[in-house]
């Protein structure tokens, strides 16, 4: 199955939730983006890479970066392989010498881990072509108007599942007005 490079886009606290924050991975070479709920200490952990922040004392991803330099391997590429109901599986894939090591990691690891080695991401297309929702503003609130009804279908789901409801409803009358609007014009 084909793999799409991703980058992180934008990270920002979920609505409606105290600590838990939106991570949209976009494709580096298009406009899709794909939503991934983090917890605030993953948060953190990929903002302090993306800003190149560091403490006195290394972080378990600093240790991990470390151990790996240690140990001569590099960290080839991260891939996000497999959804499971709302987890995210992913894989850390090193390479030591001749020899591949794959390590099975959380998603918002393997990405805290990625940035501090300038590794890519890859996403499965089947999971790209199943979540992701297309921007087409260049922005992720893009206007209701210029999103696809299957876009606005997966979003109205997203945001029913992270209990925003005026959203939800939002989307759900837009669908609804264009159904309307259809059946008017074929009359």
């Amino acid at each position: 199955m084909p793999k799409v490079q991703v980058r992180v886009k934008a990270l920002s606290e979920a609505s409606n939730s105290q600590g838990v924050y939106m991570m949209l991975l976009q494709e580096v070479e298009g406009r899709r983006m794909l939503p991934i709920l983090i917890g605030k200490p993953e948060a953190q952990a990929i903002i302090m890479a993306i800003e190149h922040i560091a403490l006195g004392r290394p972080l378990p991803h600093d240790i991990v970066v470390m151990l790996a330099a240690e140990c001569r391997a590099r960290l080839s590429y991260v891939h996000v392989y497999r959804k499971e109901n709302q987890l995210f599986l992913s894989y850390l894939v090193f390479v030591q010498d001749d020899r591949r090591i794959v390590i099975d990691a959380r998603t918002s690891d393997a990405v805290a881990i990625a940035l501090r080695t300038s590794a890519p991401i890859y996403v499965e297309e089947e999971i790209m072509g199943a979540v992701a929702f297309t921007d087409m503003t260049g922005r992720a609130d893009a206007p209701l108007d210029t999103l696809t009804d299957e876009e606005l279908r997966r979003r109205m789901e997203m945001a029913a599942e992270r209990e925003e409801y005026e959203l939800a409803g939002k989307l759900r009358d837009e669908l609804r007005r264009r159904a309307s609007a259809e059946n008017t014009a074929q009359e």
